[in-house]
């Protein structure tokens, strides 16, 4: 893992092994003394034996795909002691073992309408049973020698690449999505199911140790070329999932309603970028407008605020532009 002088340069993920809890059963011959005390002695077996596997989780189908999610933000001190507050979300993709970078939306990293342009945001990634609200997570830098260190597309797509930091915090394993499982025609078209991974900063801290998956579908495809273009989902986005991925919940079944053959659970659609919205007019508790006034120029306006995730549209920049991104980061060759 680097980050001398926080040029882009690959690290090592190593294969994730995950033995399955097993028991035994010993047949015999029951030998000599009490009874009851030979049932108790193997009732307490037993017991142990169950509690012991269902210590040993099994990962669910998902499980690759939410870990690889990760949560970005920064960290703030109230007075209370610094605390991590999510600004958004990211996935970890990898195009071998050893080459990944982070994807997230671009805003989330530079916003210059918003004022967002950090130096440095931290990550935090999901790790099992020990993730905690107190984790501060990992500083990434973003600007080096006056430098963006991150990269995006020339083409104005709200996404960006960002050189990752030294994971070591979180263990020897580091999950994250293959461009094995990009989408492909027979992932995207409208109705199709959606898993979306994220962090809505909306809940607090103490819920987003781990990325919040919620269904959906894709709602929308532009028809000239639905690969390639921003497409809408049907799905209950908010503030923090921006950055985050969309899945596409294979079921089993192709495009055309006949059987697919994957071993794959998803396919990765694209990374979320924004949430529908609407201008609504701002009142007072009595339901009067609330005016404001130009410090400039004395002019008196009714004010509007923006009142987001209208209907629950989300909005996805496609697999295909996240790939070009890494090819272009990374280098098709993975250097």
């Amino acid at each position: 893992m680097w980050c001398n002088g926080c040029a882009s340069r690959p690290i090592w993920f190593p294969q994730k092994i995950r033995p399955r809890a097993t028991s035994k059963t010993i047949e015999g011959p029951p030998p000599p003394g009490n009874t009851m005390r030979r049932f108790a002695l193997a009732a307490a077996i037993l017991v142990s034996t169950l509690a012991h596997a269902q210590s040993q989780r099994q990962p669910d189908r998902f499980e690759t795909y939410r870990r690889a999610t990760i949560s970005i933000g920064r960290v703030i001190d109230a007075g209370n002691g610094p605390k991590f507050s999510t600004i958004g979300s990211g996935v970890i993709v990898s195009t071998d073992p050893r080459h990944a970078v982070l994807i997230t939306a671009k805003h989330v990293v530079f916003d210059p309408r918003s004022g967002n342009i950090p130096d440095v945001v931290n990550i935090r990634i999901p790790h099992g049973d020990s993730a905690s609200a107190d984790d501060l997570g990992i500083p990434v830098q973003l600007i080096a020698n006056h430098k963006n260190v991150w990269q995006s597309l020339p083409d104005g797509s709200d996404i960006a690449a960002v050189p990752l930091p030294n994971l070591s915090k979180y263990g020897r394993v580091t999950y994250a999505i293959s461009v094995d499982d990009f989408a492909t025609d027979d992932d995207l078209y409208p109705g199709a199911s959606v898993m979306v991974f994220g962090y809505p900063a909306i809940l607090g801290e103490d819920f987003l140790t781990a990325p919040l998956a919620r269904g959906g579908l894709v709602s929308w495809v532009d028809p000239t070329g639905p690969l390639f273009k921003r497409f809408l989902i049907d799905s209950n986005i908010v503030n923090g999932n921006s950055g985050g991925p969309v899945f596409h919940e294979r079921s089993g079944m192709s495009r055309s309603g006949g059987m697919s053959m994957t071993d794959s659970p998803a396919a990765f659609l694209g990374i979320v970028v924004a949430n529908a919205a609407e201008r609504a007019a701002v009142f007072d508790g009595q339901m009067n407008p609330v005016n404001a006034v130009d410090p400039q120029t004395g002019h008196v306006s009714q004010m509007f605020a923006r009142v987001l995730s209208i209907g629950g549209i989300g909005i996805v920049e496609p697999a295909s532009k996240v790939r070009k991104l890494v090819d272009q980061f990374i280098g098709k060759d993975g250097r």
